[in-house]
């Protein structure tokens, strides 16, 4: 019985591939099981205390997205998630945008950049982090 469920279950993923391909990568995303996107980490910066790690990172979806530069904040040596920062997010490529993390205490982070204008998101307080900004 389980080997029909898994030979139908298979057969089933099988033709939607073949029949709607695009549907397909967007329910396979939806399940968490695939990913257009790719992250590029350009600085880590670990906390004095090593508890969590500062990563400023360019986050590639494809042709059709503009570069941005990302900031995430991850705990020990978790590796950075498959999703868009938890900190800063701003238009421009990491080359352009010139953002470097420092850490002031291990728990204050300090950010400098030149897309403080251009951010979408920045926060001031992740995962027990103050996050302070700096215009360059």
């Amino acid at each position: 019985m389980l080997r029909w469920i898994v030979i139908s279950g298979v057969v089933v993923f099988g033709l939607a591939a073949l029949v709607a391909p695009w549907e397909f990568l967007f329910l396979l995303t939806r399940l968490g099981l695939w990913s257009p996107c790719d992250n590029d980490i350009v600085q880590e910066a670990v906390a004095p205390d090593g508890t969590r790690r500062a990563l400023v990172f360019q986050r590639d979806c494809g042709a059709t997205t503009a570069f941005s530069t990302q900031v995430a904040i991850v705990l020990g040596a978790n590796d950075l998630p498959d999703q868009p920062a938890n900190v800063f997010i701003a238009d421009g490529h990491p080359d352009t945008t010139n953002t470097e993390v420092r850490w002031k205490s291990s728990a204050t982070l300090v950010i400098t950049t030149d897309a403080l204008s251009d951010a979408y998101k920045a926060e001031r307080h992740v995962k027990g982090v103050s996050v302070t900004y700096e215009r360059r």
